[in-house]
């Protein structure tokens, strides 16, 4: 005789439906905490959904925009400074040292990208 399935509701951190899930006694046991056999309601508001943050914050989060975005352009940069890369490693080091300098420059928002060799 199998057993039956039972449809469970795993909602996300705001309450809302993540996933729903056919499982049988044995798949669900352990998880009862997570899942709910009654699908999730969408939570009343409790306050504000938009909350200013400081201004040192949004700064923090531009500059670490702004260096993932040099360590990608540094990354794809790297196969100039190999041994035997046909390019100028002058130049290219140069170019490099100036994406390595971006963090020097004082905003954030007015980046003045250098722009690489030939």
């Amino acid at each position: 005789m199998s057993e039956q399935n039972t449809t469970y509701y795993l909602a996300d951190a705001d309450g809302y439906l993540a996933v729903t899930l056919e499982l049988n006694p044995q798949q669900a046991a352990g998880r009862t905490e997570l899942l709910t056999t009654a699908p999730p309601e969408r939570p009343a508001p409790s306050g504000p959904r938009w909350q200013l943050l400081p201004d040192a914050e949004i700064a923090a989060m531009r500059w670490g925009a702004i260096r993932a975005r040099r360590d990608k352009m540094l990354a794809a940069s790297d196969f100039t400074q190999l041994a035997d890369s046909p390019q100028d490693k002058h130049a290219w080091a140069l170019y490099r040292q100036a994406l390595r300098d971006i963090t020097s420059q004082s905003d954030p928002i007015d980046i003045v990208w250098p722009v690489p060799p030939g």
